[in-house]
């Protein structure tokens, strides 16, 4: 399910195969995870406690297992105190797998116990010493003490083993490989990890920001120091949008707009806020508007089919 794209045909897919399994056989801890983790992928964290609460009850005991299970769920749900009290009630012999101590770590880097992190996630590559989360882990306590350049031999482990990790997870990496180049002055290897990032996600104008601006710095080609502004205001416009200040929002993209007016990027940013306003009529509009600078935008055109329909 982690490395799908996760449509309606991955689901139905899935919930098929266990229901298929159900009617092979009475109900086991394997299909019983299997459910809890389909619910958990579509968001239904509760359902998913409910049905292990139920599975105990039946059976009488409670698997150590579930406990993980469990805690990983209200980790979904943002519940760090619940998550860690189930997640202690398992016995340190019964389960020697590495997710459950780097939930564990997860756990206190969240709650600022860095030593008590790095504990957990170097248990949990001492079962598997390429258990690529926990590496990530580290890599990211070491940034919020302000010694990353210490954890260059994890960046490098990770950048050089794409397979080990999620695509979510590749990026971070190569995002954390571009900040340790800058720290030893290697500003070639910073845009060329940056680069392959935003191949991996080229619609991530945080990336795209970063990229550009490293681009711009290096004085290679002038154009990047207009695409590194233009982000920056797209960034600024849509950061007002999540704060729900509509008018200030505005006002960004059309800064952005005139400033650069032969992107269509900005007033695709302005048609989407119009569309989640609910003013398809000036979405429809701005999408338009968009094409018409830039044809080959078809995710633009679906965005426009959307909001004609929709007025």
């Amino acid at each position: 399910i982690e490395s799908s794209n996760q449509d309606e045909d991955t689901f139905s897919v899935i919930n098929k195969l266990i229901d298929l399994s159900k009617v092979k056989q009475a109900t086991t801890v394997e299909i019983l995870i299997a459910e809890v983790e389909f619910l958990a992928n579509s968001r239904r964290y509760d359902a998913a406690i409910q049905k292990l609460v139920e599975y105990s009850k039946v059976a009488g005991k409670i698997d150590p297992s579930l406990y993980y299970y469990i805690g990983w769920l209200y980790y979904l749900k943002h519940e760090n105190s619940n998550a860690l009290k189930y997640l202690n009630l398992i016995p340190a012999s019964a389960l020697p797998m590495p997710k459950l101590y780097y939930l564990r770590g997860l756990l206190h880097e969240e709650n600022q116990e860095f030593d008590e992190a790095v504990s957990e996630y170097k248990r949990a590559l001492h079962f598997n010493t390429k258990h690529a989360h926990s590496i990530l882990g580290l890599v990211r306590v070491s940034e919020k003490r302000g010694e990353l350049k210490n954890a260059l031999k994890f960046v490098e482990f990770l950048a050089g083993n794409p397979s080990l990790q999620p695509p979510k997870e590749f990026i971070q990496t190569l995002i954390f490989r571009s900040k340790i180049a800058l720290l030893y002055q290697r500003p070639d290897v910073a845009v060329s990890s940056l680069s392959q990032a935003l191949k991996l996600d080229p619609k991530n104008e945080e990336l795209k920001l970063e990229l550009y601006t490293l681009l711009s710095a290096s004085g290679k080609d002038k154009r990047f120091k207009n695409l590194a502004q233009m982000y920056s205001l797209v960034l600024e416009g849509e950061k007002y949008a999540r704060e729900g200040k509509t008018h200030e929002a505005i006002s960004v993209f059309i800064q952005a707009k005139d400033t650069f007016p032969k992107s269509e990027i900005p007033v695709e940013k302005m048609g989407d806020l119009f569309y989640q306003s609910g003013e398809y009529n000036k979405a429809a509009t701005n999408y338009k508007n968009a094409i018409t600078l830039n044809p080959k935008a078809v995710h633009v055109a679906v965005k426009l089919i959307d909001a004609s329909i929709k007025n």
